[in-house]
């Protein structure tokens, strides 16, 4: 297990503009490269969460945003995305139903993803803003 340490972390502060995407999902191949086994298996859904969350992020919220992942052993990997947005209830009912929100002139489809990929999805109201945390369980895990 190279590079593999029981509990590895990183956070990220991002402007919340069109670069945040790639940036966020660069910076996330880097995390799993340093977490190491098991977590490459599940590298490009680790991407794939942060994306939707920061795209989610700059798209709906002003300002800037932040990006925490980190590992629990080998059982868990869990993504954070901080935004200024304190609105609850679309993320929320988003993560229930996994249903696209047609509304929306494109997209809408991000958070039935990150559902789709993640063992729990959370979302928390924070003194600032919100956080959304996705927990994907590491290959094997139930």
């Amino acid at each position: 297990m190279s590079g593999f340490t029981p509990d590895t972390a990183m956070e990220l502060w991002l402007q919340g503009d069109a670069s945040s995407v790639p940036e966020a999902r660069g910076a996330s191949h880097l995390f799993i490269e340093k977490a190491g086994a098991p977590w490459s298996i599940i590298e490009d859904d680790v991407a794939l969460v942060v994306s939707e969350l920061v795209s989610n992020a700059c798209r709906h919220a002003p300002g800037p945003c932040r990006v925490r992942l980190r590992t629990t052993g080998c059982e868990t990997c869990i993504v954070e995305v901080w935004d200024t947005s304190s609105c609850l209830e679309d993320v929320v009912v988003r993560t229930e139903t996994m249903e696209p929100d047609v509304s929306l002139p494109c997209g809408g489809y991000g958070l039935g993803i990150v559902a789709c990929l993640s063992h729990e999805v959370q979302v928390q109201r924070e003194q600032s803003g919100k956080t959304v945390q996705a927990v994907l369980n590491a290959p094997g895990q139930p």
